[in-house]
């Protein structure tokens, strides 16, 4: 299994269906929710342009082995507003590659644009977010509803002892258009998670099945906190 409970073989083969759309982007890997130590037993992080930070420990591991990557420091890590992520800046001073942010999931447009951030700024455009992570479930994986009927998806990180909980609709910016609200473009980046080789393509599409079925969410990007 590869880092976070996915095998190298499904990654390997998001990245080619990313790398072969006409999107120009770049790939990023994750990190786990949880550091446990495991960054050594991967190889794949070679193929893509980035890494994804989610924990503040693994500001260690790119000191360590990643001091040239490009990295995206996730939502997870809070850069809420222009004080905290000068304290992180100054946390990755000595370090060689770019450095882009994640807004914080809690912020609408119009907070994100009124904070002064630096310029690699991303904010998710498409994602199946986390509710929850956990180490109780033990081998709990599937997907299942909730008390109020929702459906919640539940994957296993096993390697590494955790759970992660997926919103089972995905956060969706498709077919909002910032240019109205802001005085500068914000970047969008997709988090892929469980997605199938299918459901990859769908979402790249100029107009995906999931979005035109209203199964999605669009979290807090127009209500704030």
């Amino acid at each position: 299994m590869g880092m976070g409970g996915y095998d190298s073989e499904s990654i390997y083969q998001a990245i080619d269906i990313i790398r072969s759309s006409e999107l120009n982007c770049k790939i990023i890997i994750g990190l786990p929710y949880i550091n446990r130590g495991d960054e050594n037993q991967v190889d794949y992080f070679e193929a893509a342009d980035g890494i994804l930070i989610r924990c503040i420990d693994d500001l260690a591991i790119l000191r360590n082995k990643y001091s040239n990557k490009e990295i995206l420091l996730a939502a997870s890590l809070y850069v809420y507003n222009n004080m905290a992520e000068a304290e992180i800046m100054d946390m990755l001073e000595s370090h060689k590659g770019s450095i882009m942010l994640e807004t914080p999931l809690e912020l609408s447009m119009k907070d994100i644009g009124n904070i002064i951030y630096h310029e690699s700024t991303f904010t998710c455009c498409y994602g199946r977010l986390p509710l929850m992570i956990t180490s109780g479930l033990r081998d709990t994986t599937g997907i299942y509803r909730n008390n109020r009927k929702s459906v919640i998806e539940v994957i296993l990180a096993d390697r590494l002892c955790y759970n992660v909980i997926l919103d089972g609709r995905p956060l969706s910016l498709h077919g909002i258009s910032t240019d109205a609200r802001y005085d500068r473009p914000i970047n969008r980046y997709y988090m892929f998670t469980t997605e199938s080789g299918e459901e990859l393509r769908d979402v790249l599409s100029d107009s995906p099945q999931y979005y035109n079925r209203k199964r999605f969410t669009r979290g807090h990007i127009d209500r704030g906190i």
